[in-house]
């Protein structure tokens, strides 16, 4: 399968290409079963703190596992892509596989090496077990990523805000000083991780699962010291950044069925998860970090419902989907700011008090008209993404769309409105 779009980067008189390709092959033999899929993303140019490089490469083996299927159960062992929860797109409760944020509208899970056994027996009619065991703990790749011990000083603001830039110069009691930037080595926690399900399966055609999860935030906890004078405004402070990995507890409830209205179904899904932030080890560090360091606790919940036209509008078949999401912190820890505050930093947290819709026009048996709205109750921003989606054969599809941001910069949509794009997309199976 390859995948390929193009987007135009603000600031630049450039057009960003992105090649994902990857090539899947299945081996079955009685109840054993061998899966190998090797990917690689191609980028050019590619962002690197703040400035674009020729061409960038990453590549590994996406999916790469051994299964045995017995009749009542089955163990999987290797680099897997996990899927939990029944919300369409935004679940709560799929904690596992890290993102892919260099795009933070494009993201991919990454994939972890996991044993996952599920449990079946045939006479539990509605009951199915899962748990799943990972080792080796993997963070998420995010837009920045700086070499340890380098000091940055081409960070511009005028950057495109893909890349997350950071601000270039600090207010400390009203004097602005230029910023250079140190990162020091990450701090990381024991890194197993391990979770299971309970599976309720057909109970009046409805599907129901509750998880419980105890692992490790894949994006990092940063903390903030500072080496220089604010005094002199020619005088640049040494901003540096500790991130740090802290474990979590998650546990979670999801369903998904159907309600009759009439002759016709409409589908609803919920999933709705709270999780438990560990600041043990936030509360044993430097105290100069330790306020950066503390998180609350917090709730994710989605609720949403899908419906299909009986009648056609325009000639075409038009399916909705709506969804109203809940991102709520419980607790205060994190109202206290820590000694050093930088103005400017993006917002990174998608999710507040949001409502997504979806809503798609089926022309005929290849063209589709897709858009896709998404805002902030919060923040009063937005994003829409409508796009032309054609499936020209089993083997080849394509789709030219265009993303549009609005609202406040405080937003986390808003914040990239002058990153206006048309993407376009090329998929290929071969």
């Amino acid at each position: 399968m390859t995948n390929f779009f193009l987007t135009p980067v603000q600031g630049y008189s450039l057009v960003q290409g992105r090649l994902d390709a990857e090539i899947e092959e299945t081996l079955t033999h009685g109840a054993w079963s061998f899966r190998l899929t090797p990917w690689a993303d191609l980028r050019a140019p590619l962002p690197i703190a703040g400035e674009f490089r020729g061409a960038g490469v990453t590549g590994e083996v996406k999916e790469g596992w051994g299964e045995y299927a017995d009749t009542s159960w089955d163990l999987r062992i290797g680099n897997q892509i996990l899927s939990w929860g029944a919300a369409d797109q935004i679940n709560p409760t799929d904690v596992w596989n890290p993102r892919d944020f260099v795009d933070p509208f494009q993201s991919t899970k990454l994939p972890i090496t996991v044993a996952r056994v599920r449990v079946h027996p045939a006479e539990w009619e509605h009951v199915a077990l899962e748990f799943d065991v990972a080792p080796f703990f993997r963070e998420a790749r995010i837009p920045i990523k700086f070499p340890t011990g380098t000091t940055l000083t081409s960070v511009r603001e005028t950057d495109s805000r893909w890349l997350i830039p950071l601000p270039s110069g600090i207010d400390l009691g009203g004097s602005v000083s230029p910023l250079y930037y140190r990162l020091a080595e990450a701090n990381y926690p024991v890194s197993w991780q391990l979770g299971g399900k309970i599976l309720l399966q057909r109970f009046g055609g409805w599907d129901f699962s509750i998880s419980g999860y105890s692992g490790v935030e894949s994006t990092p906890r940063v903390g903030l010291t500072k080496t220089g004078t604010a005094g002199d405004p020619l005088l640049p402070l040494t901003i540096t950044l500790h991130p740090s990995f802290h474990r979590q507890w998650m546990v979670g409830l999801d369903g998904s069925g159907s309600v009759a209205i009439g002759d016709r179904d409409v589908g609803l899904r919920f999933e709705a998860a709270y999780f438990k932030r560990d600041n043990s080890r936030a509360q044993a560090a430097d105290p100069t970090i330790v306020a950066d360091l503390m998180k609350d606790d917090y709730i994710h919940a989605v609720v949403g419902a899908d419906y299909t036209f009986l009648k056609k509008f325009l000639g075409t078949v038009v399916y909705t989907n709506l969804q109203f999401v809940i991102y709520q912190k419980i607790g205060s820890v994190e109202t206290e700011a820590g000694r050093y505050v930088l103005e400017g930093v993006p917002n990174v947290s998608p999710w507040d008090r949001n409502l997504a819709f979806y809503l798609e026009n089926r022309l005929d048996s290849k063209w589709k008209l897709a858009t896709q709205f998404i805002t902030s109750f919060v923040n009063n921003d937005a994003l829409i993404t409508p796009a032309v989606q054609t499936h020209w054969s089993d083997h080849l599809s394509t789709s030219l769309g265009i993303d549009l941001f609005f609202g406040p910069q405080r937003g986390f949509f808003g914040q990239f409105k002058d990153n206006d794009r048309v993407v376009f997309k090329l998929n290929l199976t071969i």
